[in-house]
This record gives structure tokens, sequence and C-alpha cells, in this order.
């Protein structure tokens, strides 16, 4: 550890460690999240004693490190209101993904639709099986969780047609993400969305709730269309593009630029590499 540069956790709950490191050897520290951990205690109504760990963890981290890269605005602004530090330190880095783009567009599923995460309360997939109700669109769910037995009575119950595929290899997933012609997240809050960002990389059209974090990315009726969390909002948006087919294209098309420009892996390098030289001089 003597003969190391810089001393980087990609987690906050990795921070202790990085910490303890860089007191004792004298190193610069750079600490990364992905999402803001206090945030997500709140919204997931996490005990209280979990936020009050979570909320000194961030402040000793901000504290000790020579660097606190966040990966939203969202995330930016609520750090920089809420916590005592030296701001030039706080930077944004967004997540990254890698072009998946193989297929195009109008030679995709036309009546299947993807969406991925955990079976947990945050993707809200009770509300997107409500609106699919009775429809003729097929719905595949990536992902595991202790909803899981739930989801699939409400399913029955709604008579939606949905598939949970549970959780699959990213390699493969990357490899039939690109069949889909449309991609829904449901969720009600986000870090930098990571599954957004892949969809958008395949060419998938972008369905997704209009929340602080999905509206960095997404630009509605650009390069894919937020929704409101109201009954039939969901559904009348997606009706809606069904019958536009030139903007459908125009919007995945879009999606990808979005993607290629901001959240590739060459510009996470580059971003990187500029970060550690900074540190280690």
């Amino acid at each position: 550890l003597k003969e190391v540069s810089v001393v980087k956790t990609n987690q906050l709950n990795g921070a202790w460690l990085a910490i303890l490191i860089k007191i004792m050897f004298r190193k610069p520290l750079f600490i990364r999240t992905g999402y803001d951990a206090l945030i997500f205690s709140i919204k997931n109504n996490k005990p209280i004693t979990k936020r009050i760990l979570f909320y000194f963890l961030t402040q000793l981290s901000l504290m000790t490190s020579n660097l606190y890269t966040v990966s939203s605005k969202d995330d930016f602004e609520f750090i920089k209101k809420n916590y005592l530090f030296k701001k030039s330190k706080l930077k944004i880095r967004h997540n990254w993904v890698l072009d998946n783009y193989k297929v195009d567009f109008t030679n995709r599923e036309s009546k299947k639709i993807i969406s991925i995460g955990r079976l947990v309360p945050q993707k809200n997939y009770k509300y997107l099986i409500k609106e699919f109700s009775n429809s003729d669109q097929i719905i595949d769910i990536v992902g595991e969780g202790p909803d899981k037995e739930s989801l699939q009575e409400l399913a029955i119950k709604y008579n939606t047609n949905i598939n949970f595929l549970g959780n699959l290899r990213h390699e493969n997933l990357m490899n039939i993400m690109n069949q889909y012609r449309y991609f829904i997240s449901s969720s009600l809050f986000e870090g930098n969305p990571k599954a957004i960002l892949e969809a958008m990389a395949s060419g998938c059209l972008v369905l997704a709730v209009d929340i602080p974090n999905n509206s960095e990315v997404i630009k509605n009726n650009e390069n894919g269309l937020l929704y409101q969390l109201e009954k039939d909002n969901l559904l009348n948006t997606f009706n809606e593009i069904l019958l536009n087919e030139e903007l459908s294209k125009t919007l995945s098309t879009n999606a990808l630029k979005t993607v290629e420009a901001n959240f590739s892996i060459n510009k996470m390098i580059n971003d990187e590499y500029s970060d550690l030289v900074s540190l280690s001089k």
C-alpha cells in the first residue's frame, strides 16, 4: 500500500477501509458513488439508525476524500446543500455503458416490452401490471426479488401478459435487449439509471417515470418518453407512440446518440484518467 498512488472505492459502504488506508499511508482518496445512500435509505423507509449512519459516513467521506464523485446532478445538488465540505472536490461522473445497437428498430419485437430491475417496491411493478391490464402486449421482466409471488398473483388478477425471466448474465441480457423496441421503467426513484442507459444504448425506445434523475438522461419527445405515475398515463403514452413509427425510430436513434455523447465507456475512461492524474500529482 505504500507504493500506490491513489486509493479508490466505488461504494460508500467500502469507504471505511479506504479512509483508514488514506490516514495510515497518507495517500489521496477517491470515493465514487453510483447513488446517494442517504436518499435511498429515506425513500426505502429504512430505520432512522441506518439513515443516521449513512449521513455520518457520507459526511466523513466528504471531509477525508480528495475527490468525491456522484453519478447525477440531483445527487450533486443534494450533497452540496446538506453537507459541510470543500465544494471543489465534488464532481459528477455519470455511469457508463457499452454501445449495444445491433438490430434495426423496425426489425424488433413490436408486441413485447422489456423491463429490468429487482422485484421490490422501488421498481413499482404493480403500476406497470395494472396499466397493461387486458393488453395484448407481453411484458418481459428481468430480475428477481421478494415481491415475485405477489406480482405474479397481481398479473393474474389484472389479466396482464407478463413473463418473469429471473436474473440473466449481463452478456445474455445485452444479447436480447436489442430484440425489443420498447423498454419501460416504472421506478419510483433512481440514481443514474444504468438499465435505462443500457436500453438506450441498445436502441430501445425508453418510457420512464418523470422524476429528476430520469429527466437528466431522457428529454421528453427527443430521445425517449417521460410519463406521470397516474392511472392510464403510461398506457396512453405507449398507445400514442405505437401509432407513430417514424417518431419511434427518431427517438431510438437520438437515444443512442445521447449515450455515445455522454455515457460511453470512452468518455468515462478519459474522465477517470484525468481524475487519477490530478490526484497523483
